[in-house]
């Protein structure tokens, strides 16, 4: 068992795919160098799986779901000075966003 903790990049878009081992825990989610990073513990010994995320801004509709219990909150994440705030959840199966009318930004237009 390899246990550790690795970055990866947040694409800053609404739904996004990284390869993670099997038993992974999200441990942060943060804004570091003007990009979004999340710090992710897991042991490097075990097989990967693709696993589904997605931002939403406050006020944002969440995607659609079937039941309360597949989406799994991950993180809450500030930037500039709190003026954006964004909630990043994993997909426990298939989901659908809804269409966006905002030009396709996760974030809510003003």
């Amino acid at each position: 068992m390899t246990d550790v903790v690795w970055k990866y990049d947040v694409p800053s878009k609404n739904e996004f795919t990284l390869d993670l081992p099997t038993g992974y825990e999200v441990l942060s989610v943060q804004s570091q160098r003007g990009k979004l990073q999340m710090w992710v513990r897991h042991d490097t010994d075990r097989a990967k799986e693709p696993v589904k995320f997605c931002l939403v801004g406050t006020g944002m509709q969440l995607p659609a779901v079937d039941d309360d219990q597949w989406l799994r909150h991950a993180a809450t994440i500030q930037g500039m000075d709190g003026h954006i705030v964004l909630h990043l959840f994993e997909a426990r199966k298939s989901y659908k966003f809804p269409v966006l009318t905002n030009g396709g930004s996760f974030m809510r237009s003003e």
